[in-house]
């Protein structure tokens, strides 16, 4: 799915098409990234995988997630990788008798 919409902006200059384009492209990008954050996943994986060069994907990245691809990877690998409790702590309250 990602290839077929790649290859559908590259067809045009990613700078110059609309907004809604653009930000549909990174989604799909995103949600690659997000399925895949294996420590392999760079720079040259990511530009093979988009068809999209560095500059390219700098751009959208900073455009409309104000962070670099790389910046963002990381932060989902933080994400992924985070432990999460399988029990709730929650405070104990003991009444006391006021008799």
């Amino acid at each position: 799915m990602l290839n077929i919409f790649i290859g559908v902006v590259k067809m045009k200059k990613i700078s110059s098409i609309a907004d809604s384009e653009n930000k549909a492209l990174l989604a799909e990008i995103c949600n690659w990234i997000d399925k895949n954050t294996s420590p392999n996943i760079g720079w040259t994986e990511l530009i093979e995988t988009t068809g999209l060069s560095h500059k390219e994907l700098q751009f959208l990245f900073d455009k409309y997630l104000n962070t670099t691809p790389m910046t963002y990877i990381r932060e989902r690998r933080k994400e992924k990788n985070k432990v999460k409790p399988n029990f709730i702590i929650t405070p104990n309250f003991i009444a006391k008798d006021t008799d």
